[in-house]
């Protein structure tokens, strides 16, 4: 589904990942994270890396972060890893950043 939406038309895959590209990556990081899920592991971390692919290869044009209200500069993956940090530091608060 990620590479049909990729390959499509431009403005189509551009609304795509700016409507569900971190909705994607919360609900995946939260069953990569979560013990009680083991079945489907390699699937699941081959779509995140994926995903990360995506942002760090610079094939997402549109932004995933709402340009008003981000600081000047900022990028996807710059959002990208500032997110993923975000995530990480509330499901396990008991870590040191």
């Amino acid at each position: 589904m990620i590479v049909n939406f990729l390959n499509s038309e431009q403005a189509i895959a551009s609304a795509f990942f700016a409507s569900f590209y971190t909705s994607l990556l919360q609900d995946l990081l939260f069953v990569l994270t979560d013990s009680d899920h083991k079945s489907g592991f390699r699937s699941q971390t081959t779509l995140l890396a994926k995903l990360v692919q995506l942002v760090q290869g610079g094939l997402l044009q549109a932004p995933l972060f709402d340009p008003a209200s981000a600081s000047a500069g900022m990028t996807n993956s710059t959002y990208l890893k500032e997110y993923i940090a975000t995530l990480l530091k509330t499901a396990f608060p008991h870590l040191q950043p």
